[in-house]
């Protein structure tokens, strides 16, 4: 039972950390990849057979692919946004957003500090989170079937 509530609660932390040191989007993009982890851990583990020598086989493991490079590109991409990321003024002119999504708990600021000493940028801890997340959530749907 305690196995089961950490899974939960490591799969949400991880994805809420994601989102505060992201943005919602980054968050969104990488939570298609769950059917992905799922079907890699599936297949590792066995409940999935992959013949790749059929037209099953093949579509399997190329979506994957696709998937994973889609997941690889956000990743590594940091070139500008397309929507700006500068927050909401207010009429005095203050950043109400980038208060207002300021990350207090001990958790993140532990998280944020250990990885900072291994060279690891909040915006990449930002982008590990949500794939920490989706491993777990594939993790806990393999584990259900097992």
């Amino acid at each position: 039972m305690d196995f089961f509530f950490s899974r939960i609660f490591g799969n949400q932390l991880l994805f809420l950390l994601g989102l505060s040191f992201t943005n919602a989007s980054y968050a969104a993009a990488f939570q298609p990849a769950v059917p992905v982890f799922t079907f890699l851990l599936a297949a590792i583990v066995g409940v999935e057979v992959i013949n790749i020598f059929t037209k099953d086989g093949i579509v399997k493991v190329v979506g994957a692919a696709v998937c994973v490079s889609g997941a690889a590109l956000m990743v590594f991409y940091r070139g500008s946004s397309l929507i700006g990321m500068g927050g909401v003024s207010n009429a005095v002119g203050e950043n109400i957003l980038d208060d207002t999504w300021s990350s207090n708990s001990y958790t993140s600021q532990w998280l944020t500090s250990t990885m900072l000493q291994y060279g690891v940028e909040t915006w990449h801890l930002g982008v590990i989170c949500p794939v920490g997340n989706c491993f777990l959530m594939g993790a806990y749907l393999v584990i259900q079937v097992i």
